[in-house]
Parts: C-alpha cells; sequence; structure tokens
C-alpha cells in the first residue's frame, strides 16, 4: 500500500557555504531542510536575530541560508550520515 496523503516532508538542501559551515554537514535545519555540521547548526540555534516583521519585532532563530525561522531542536538526519558502523 501507498500513502498519497500530503504530509511534512522537506526535501534536504544542500547549498554549501564554506564561510557559514566549514565542517561535513551531518545536521538538517528544521523546517527549511538544510544541511551544515552541528556546531553550526547549534551556534545558528543559539543566536537570536531580528524578525522581518517590522510592526513587531521580536528574536527569533534563523536558517544561516535562507533565513527561515528556525522549529524545534537540532536533529541529526540519519540521510546524512550513511549507513551505521554497528
Amino acid at each position: 500500500p501507498l500513502c498519497r496523503k500530503a504530509g511534512p516532508f522537506v526535501p534536504i538542501a544542500f547549498a554549501f557555504e564554506p564561510s557559514i559551515c566549514p565542517q561535513k554537514p551531518t545536521h538538517v535545519f528544521n523546517p527549511c531542510g538544510h544541511v551544515a555540521s552541528k556546531e553550526t547548526c547549534e551556534r545558528w540555534a543559539r543566536t537570536p536575530v531580528y524578525t522581518r516583521n517590522l510592526a513587531n519585532q521580536s528574536l527569533c532563530h534563523i536558517c544561516p541560508f535562507c533565513a527561515t525561522e528556525l522549529a524545534g531542536t537540532v536533529t541529526q538526519s540519519d540521510a546524512i550520515m550513511g549507513p551505521s558502523n554497528n
């Protein structure tokens, strides 16, 4: 059987920028799907920036590649890690 219901799938985006992420990508920003190293994801998840909404300026955390506001926590992507070494 194949589920044909639209879901929250977001494709992984490999937009490398050495000045933002010099290490090997191992994690994915949520919800945009851009890949980066764990250190880069954690750094941007901790760095607050002002929102684009001029009427209601507040601090949020964004993806450095597309400026999408981040949701949730930093998680590791099995698609990036490849086969396990168990």
